[in-house]
């Protein structure tokens, strides 16, 4: 088929810009031009089958007419298989119709932009920096487009690295923010009950009856383990952000580990006269990290608590279920009947750079760390957690495993 050729002032744009000069190609051994229109038409040709930029021309129903070496080779076809082809017959519909629909844009007199592509070609996906530009006759009548394209998955991936680290910088900072946070408001004030009435009681002791001694004694308890359960959560966090915590997988019954998660919120759960129902098959086993499941059931039950109105239920429920692809899982469900969260709230719930921070039911303050944590342990073990919750009606977290 005989090449239509666009105009050589268009053609020497194109290629590399020629880079003033027109030197010496890798692939050829062309190493300079003649003043003569016939001789540099032919150098322009061979320079545009050997460059490694792709170069091809389709005409005006978008069909090709001419191709490089380079798109042959990035299509991983002969030039005889691509030429009087479209680009439904190499390329996903969508895109397809997307270049196509560009082709006309061009043919029509816009202005074409230098388009940045992400495409499948031959063996791997591609960046591509395109550059399209209508060929007219001497008439100067549109018979077709010119495309140039150059490969920038290079440099595309050195910008997606930057923009990785970038974000990865975001969220280090929101971490240092958040610890020091914690530490600065969260640990202290507990701390500072702890010491404040210890004082208190050390210069007044024989002045305070039983029932004020053991006032300030139950104040200390509480800050002390509001202060033990934070720090506990501070070291796995920055275990856990430091890439310390090994998963070790065994079998594990199930209603054992949430038994013992309750067991540890059981002074709560009696001082709020909660109704805490367990349906959980004591057959039931799961083959995954004793710890890990631990720390989530903890932070888990310990949250329904702190957000249940006195008198209320708590109900939790594990039970096995079968995937679309047949897999065999576990979804473990606590739903309590407190306080609820807005929507606001919700969507800033598992986010390290969000500030969560709602008073339970009876005053307790909360930093959010625990869910952020019980989150990135699932992760670990390739578990989920989900969240239904509406302000006044409770909460509903679903775990699966």
């Amino acid at each position: 088929m005989e090449m239509i050729k666009p105009t050589y002032e268009d053609l020497e744009n194109r290629i590399l810009e020629l880079e003033a000069t027109i030197g010496k190609v890798e692939s050829g051994k062309i190493i300079s031009s003649s003043k003569d229109d016939s001789n540099t038409g032919n150098l322009i040709k061979k320079i545009v089958t050997v460059t490694p930029n792709i170069f091809v021309i389709k005409d005006l129903n978008s069909v090709y007419i001419e191709a490089n070496n380079s798109f042959c080779d990035f299509l991983g076809r002969t030039k005889d298989e691509i030429i009087g082809k479209t680009d439904f017959e190499f390329f996903p519909k969508e895109e397809a119709i997307k270049y196509i629909e560009e082709d006309k844009k061009v043919l029509q007199g816009e202005i074409s932009k230098n388009n940045e592509w992400e495409v499948e070609g031959g063996t791997e996906s591609k960046w591509l920096k395109v550059l399209k530009t209508p060929i007219f006759d001497d008439n100067e009548k549109p018979i077709g487009v010119l495309c140039s394209v150059t490969d920038i998955s290079e440099q595309k991936k050195v910008e997606l690295a930057l923009i990785d680290s970038e974000k990865k910088l975001l969220e280090l900072n929101a971490l240092k923010d958040k610890f020091f946070s914690i530490i600065g408001h969260d640990l202290r004030t507990p701390i500072s009950n702890v010491l404040g009435f210890n004082q208190l009681l050390l210069e007044n002791i024989e002045n305070y009856n039983q029932e004020k001694i053991e006032g300030f004694l139950k104040v200390i308890q509480a800050s002390a383990n509001k202060s033990f359960s934070l720090l506990s959560d501070l070291l796995e966090w920055s275990r856990s952000q430091s890439g310390n915590i090994q998963v070790y997988k065994e079998s594990i019954n199930l209603k054992k580990v949430i038994l013992k998660a309750l067991d540890l919120s059981s002074e709560n759960i009696k001082g709020k006269k909660l109704n805490v129902s367990v349906h959980c098959n004591e057959e039931l086993f799961v083959v995954s990290d004793t710890y890990i499941l631990s720390v989530v059931f903890r932070n888990l039950i310990s949250n329904a608590v702190k957000f249940s109105n006195e008198g209320s239920k708590i109900n939790i429920e594990c039970s096995e279920v079968v995937s679309d692809k047949n897999e065999k899982g576990y979804k473990i469900t606590v739903e309590d009947e407190g306080i609820g969260m807005s929507s606001e709230v919700l969507k800033s719930l598992f986010k390290i750079n969000k500030t969560v921070s709602v008073k339970g039911t009876e005053g307790e303050l909360g930093t959010g760390l625990g869910l952020i944590l019980s989150k990135e342990f699932l992760d670990k073990i390739g578990g989920t957690i989900n969240v239904e919750s509406e302000l006044g009606k409770g909460s509903k977290f679903e775990i699966n495993l």
